[in-house]
């Protein structure tokens, strides 16, 4: 069976050219037929989505914090649902579970000491230049309960 059997160019440059990662792949805009429709609406628009907003715009934005973060484990209980779930995990979900509570148990120390700070990095490009959607979609999230502490480190 030869290469234009299989629906590819006799020329193998051709193919070498798609697998090398250095030369950039044809990009396809996609345009949207219909106007997406906010579900927040009451967020102001910003005229730069590359840069934090000020407190205006954090007023009018919702906030969900969980009730109940912290607190002690009680690992018998815990200890039940892994005994529960075991036969029906991976080896990767049955060590982790193992991990947790030789940790809990004081077998195995904790790693970490102190609590570490967020991670801060800039949004891809396609977030910025979606920015308006996105922040609609990230506040239809935080309605929805769904906790995302340290938002601004998030957006932006």
């Amino acid at each position: 069976m030869s290469r234009v059997d299989l629906g590819l160019p006799s020329d193998w440059e051709t193919i070498e050219t798609w697998l090398d990662p250095e030369v950039p792949g044809p990009i396809r805009i996609i345009p949207i037929e219909e106007p997406m429709i906010l579900k927040n609406p009451e967020l102001p628009e910003l005229r730069d989505y590359s840069k934090a907003p000020g407190d205006v715009f954090w007023n009018i934005f919702p906030f969900h914090y969980p009730n109940c973060m912290g607190g002690k484990v009680d690992i018998g209980q815990l200890e039940y649902y892994v005994r529960q779930c075991w036969p029906d995990w991976t080896y990767a979900k049955r060590k982790r579970a193992k991990e947790a509570l030789d940790r809990l148990d004081g077998i195995v120390p904790v790693a970490l000491q102190k609590e570490l700070p967020g991670i801060s990095c800039r949004n891809a490009e396609s977030a910025v230049g979606n920015g308006r959607f996105m922040t609609d979609a990230i506040c239809s999230w935080v309605k929805k309960g769904f906790p995302l502490p340290r938002l601004c480190n998030v957006l932006y």
